[in-house]
């Protein structure tokens, strides 16, 4: 992979500054793994106001469905096109093929929160 900077939230949504208000957000192959293969998925629509920590979607998997919560307050800017017509972009490239959403950050301090890759990764030690 390219050097990227990525930082994650404990809800396995990871976020890359694309901008100085923009980030791309998808989820981490970790959840990836413990969802199996996303059979469906629910996404929020350009335009729309999203909150930290609140849901704006769901994903489905043949095991469950988990909400996506937005890692920061801002605005949808744009939806991976390519999701609409094929899903397997998450399941098979999680990280960058596989990306659900471009924000607008409202925010911009509310990304120190983040966690960082080496955080992201002891917390899922702890959690296992």
């Amino acid at each position: 992979m390219m050097n990227r900077s990525l930082r994650y939230t404990k809800e396995h949504v990871w976020v890359e500054i694309l901008e100085r208000d923009l980030v791309q957000i998808g989820i981490t192959p970790f959840a990836k793994q413990q969802l199996g293969e996303i059979i469906c998925a629910e996404w929020p629509q350009e335009g729309d106001e999203v909150k930290r920590n609140q849901s704006i979607g769901t994903i489905e998997s043949a095991k469950t469905v988990v909400d996506l919560y937005s890692p920061i307050d801002g605005r949808v800017v744009q939806i991976n096109p390519g999701l609409h017509d094929d899903l397997s972009l998450i399941n098979l490239f999680p990280l960058c093929k596989g990306w659900i959403a471009v924000l607008k950050v409202k925010n911009i301090q509310q990304l120190e929160s983040l966690l960082t890759e080496e955080d992201y990764q002891a917390w899922i030690c702890e959690e296992e």
